[in-house]
């Protein structure tokens, strides 16, 4: 019973950290900004290892200790600090911000104490884990198959508890199953002080969790510089996808509104997803002949070119603000595909519908709760209008891989596929803002090129009309081209409504630098010229494909920190990375190198083996490289943010302690290490790097969403087997010449994998999914060249 309560509190703790983790890639998401969910996982893993380090510094103190009353200790410490962690993001004042210039980019001192104590939770995990595995260095694999299997289990329970609960509540949970972890761990070992205090921070914690909001204690009151106490929401909730607050009206007008337009606009109330993204909430009584504001709007300005539409599909259908542009253009149907459950069910149709006059209710409009790119495979329909505006997101999409805007829908496929789903005459619209230091019209114009070229139109220039409106822009897509009357017509109304017309056969000549660009991407018959020029811009323009799907993401490695693009508000990061990176590094030499100076001073202290710490350094940047190989690969294909991370990560953990348990402890000619990274390698030839993977893909994304989850689980399953086996039989091999080097070693492989997972978004902004995927590889190769070296001679 007693040994079984060490794997339970393993488990358990696991459980709790891992949706920890997965909660505050949430909130930090909706209270401080999108860059920043990414520091979730660094934040992890930097108190998993520093944690790690203090065990094997304190070795001899802690070889006295009473392994239940310490594990039990540090499972109660994790669940308050989870809480003091949970108070503090709700309760900061919102001045986190170091002025407007680099706002929500720079890291300011408020920010870096509110991360250093974002890790107090996965230090006490790490203190506990550490010392287990030390302890217990004999049966290593079983207890990591323990941790793994937690850690997956944690995964899976984020999308139900952050619905249920929202995020704060939802950390509150995790506090509370810590301390109960700590309670049957101090029972198995009759610690009844650990108990006593266990059942007493449960008691206090469930109390917090059960009238906190009551009297809110767990009521958010800052995010991303907005004080909530001043500008108070009249409605929100939490999902798995984001949060979704309702505000009144604050007089917006939309994004790019014609100065012809003198009618009075109707009341609007103001939706924001993640305190961010903005949408449109319009009262309407359900009176077509009440609805002229919305065609003078630009994005709306593919109904004057198009109207009288039979069948529209409006992707990213939000609040409903396009969907009424479609119906006031006398649009026979209009299907409204959003991704978002609660904005639909929850908002339109739920606490708005009276306000909306039951938009989604109407027998003209279907709403379809989907992704864009997996309705458009699964459906028969053809559209004479595919409608796409604003549809672009600051939340955290891939929810803890540094989402810097990866977006499904703006790649060269994706387009190309919505090309496909039009009747003939029908048009693609697609409109997004290009705020200044940026050119998103010019990346725009380059997807169109890509779509339209991938259909072997030969006249894009004459398939393509390019309208502003100040910084928003509007690409209507005709496949065939458009006529001359078309043309001509669209320009009298754009003229009309005071809107320019940037690129259209016979228009003026740019005016400006990113319109000169879009004539040049439009107009170049030389796919190679083009090519070449558009490097030799500041900019990338080039249009993202699946493998490298970062729209807004527009700067170059070569000019980093001195680009006009790095410290932007949407296509910025890349300065916080490469400063992340650098403090990671120095975090990965701090940790290889503090037990040395110890040793050092203390002389005839026993130190960990070269070749095993160079082989958990690969293992740890190994593993990261492929973990957002994968998350970013079947991010698009899943189309969840965070059930895409909840799934994969869910997958790689639960069948990588499978792998633990079965792997790592057995024997034969060729030993467990050398198996799992064989297989690991050999996973990645025979499946990923022949196109298997992408093709199976390819040919599932019609399905609907549980199926393609199970189809992602078959393809991530046989992979995540070796991958958990490698570490607890290298850490098995260590074990039996030099026990007490196993926290040092598992504290190196968490740093580096706070440096891999920095070092592989860089390779997968700049080089793809499946470059991340190749150098994982060859990490797991060098590993494989290390193991012969692993426990084999003395330390």
């Amino acid at each position: 019973m007693r040994a079984r309560g060490i794997g339970v509190g393993v488990g358990g703790l696991s459980v709790a950290l891992l949706l920890t983790e997965l909660v505050l890639t949430r909130i930090y998401s909706v209270t401080i900004w999108h860059h920043f969910a990414f520091l979730a996982v660094s934040v992890a893993l930097l108190g998993a290892g520093v944690g790690s380090l203090i065990v094997h510094l304190l070795a001899a103190r802690l070889a006295r200790v009473e392994l239940h009353a310490w594990l039990a200790g540090c499972a109660i410490a994790c669940g308050l600090s989870i809480v003091v962690v949970d108070l503090a993001l709700v309760h900061l004042p919102p001045d986190w911000y170091g002025g407007l210039t680099g706002a929500f980019t720079r890291v300011t001192p408020r920010l870096v104490a509110l991360f250093s104590l974002s890790a107090a939770p996965f230090l006490c995990g790490g203190l506990a884990l550490a010392a287990v595995f030390w302890r217990h260095g004999e049966r290593v694999h079983r207890l990591y198959a323990w941790d793994l299997v937690g850690a997956g289990l944690g995964c899976l329970l984020a999308i139900p508890l952050l619905s249920l609960l929202g995020g704060p509540r939802a950390l509150v949970a995790a506090g509370l199953l810590a301390c109960l972890i700590g309670v049957v761990v101090a029972a198995c070992g009759r610690a009844r002080r650990w108990l006593v205090a266990g059942g007493l921070s449960s008691v206090a914690l469930l109390s917090i969790l059960s009238f906190g909001s009551s009297y809110d204690l767990l009521t958010l009151r800052a995010a991303k510089g907005i004080d909530l106490e001043t500008i108070k929401p009249e409605w929100t909730r939490w999902n798995a996808f984001s949060q979704v607050s309702v505000f009144p009206d604050y007089g917006f007008r939309g994004w790019g509104l014609s100065p012809k337009f003198r009618g009075r606009l109707p009341a609007q109330k103001t939706m924001v997803i993640d305190m961010h993204a903005l949408a449109a909430l319009t009262a309407w009584d359900g009176d077509l002949d009440r609805l002229g504001h919305a065609w003078y709007d630009l994005s709306a300005f593919v109904y004057r070119v198009r109207p009288r539409a039979g069948q529209v599909c409006v992707i990213g259908a939000g609040g409903g603000r396009d969907v009424l542009a479609a119906l006031a253009s006398r649009a026979a149907r209009v299907w409204a595909v959003e991704v978002n459950p609660l904005i639909v069910d929850g908002v339109v149709r739920g606490a708005y519908r009276e306000f909306t006059g039951g938009l989604y209710d109407r027998d003209d409009v279907t709403p379809v709760i989907a992704d864009g790119r997996g309705f458009l495979r699964h459906t028969d329909e053809t559209f004479d209008v595919i409608h796409l505006s604003m549809v672009d997101t600051s939340a955290a999409t891939a929810a803890g891989a540094h989402a810097l805007t990866e977006n499904g829908l703006y790649t060269r496929e994706a387009v190309t596929e919505m090309l496909a789903r039009l009747r003939p005459g029908g048009v693609l619209s697609m409109a997004s803002v290009s705020p200044p230091g940026l050119a998103v019209g010019a990346r725009l114009a380059a997807l169109a090129r890509a779509g339209l070229t991938a259909r072997g139109e030969v006249d894009v220039a004459g398939a393509v009309l390019v309208l502003r409106a100040d910084t928003l822009y509007d690409l209507l897509i005709k496949p065939g081209g458009f006529t001359a009357a078309e043309r001509e017509r669209a320009r009298v109304q754009a003229e009309g409504l005071g809107f320019e017309v940037v690129h259209a056969l016979g228009a003026p000549p740019p005016r400006d630098r990113e319109a000169g660009w879009i004539a040049t991407i439009l107009g170049e018959p030389d796919p190679a010229r083009l090519l070449t020029t558009q490097r030799s811009w500041p900019l990338d323009t080039t249009a993202p494909d699946d493998d490298r799907p970062f729209f807004f993401y527009q700067s170059r490695l070569a000019a980093a920190g001195a680009d006009e693009t790095s410290a932007h508000l949407l296509g910025g990061g890349l300065g916080i990375l490469l400063r992340l990176a650098a403090v990671a590094a120095i975090m990965v030499l701090t940790l290889l190198l503090a037990p040395l100076v110890v040793a050092r001073v203390q002389r005839g202290r026993r130190i960990a083996p070269a070749p095993a710490l160079a082989f958990v350094t690969a293992l740890g940047l190994g593993f990261m490289f492929l973990e957002i190989g994968l998350l970013q690969r079947l991010g698009l294909y899943l189309a969840h943010p965070t059930a895409t991370l909840a799934a994969v990560l869910a997958v790689l953990l639960l069948c990588g302690g499978l792998g633990s348990r079965l792997i790592a402890g057995t024997g034969g000619r060729i030993d467990a290490l050398t198996r799992a990274l064989l297989g690991v390698l050999g996973y990645l030839g025979l499946v990923v790097f022949t196109g298997l993977f992408d093709q199976v893909i390819a040919a599932s994304w019609g399905l609907g969403v549980p199926a393609r989850v199970l189809v992602a689980f078959a393809l991530v399953a046989p992979l995540a087997l070796p991958l958990g086996a490698a570490l607890p039989a290298a850490l098995a091999r260590v074990a039996v010449r030099e026990p007490g080097a196993i926290p040092w070693l598992w504290a190196v492989n968490s740093g580096a994998s706070v440096l891999g997972a920095v070092a592989a978004t860089i390779v997968a902004i700049h080089g793809g999914a499946r470059a991340c995927l190749i150098v994982g590889a060859g990490c797991y190769a060098l590993a494989l060249v290390l193991a012969r070296f692993v426990g084999r001679g003395r330390p």
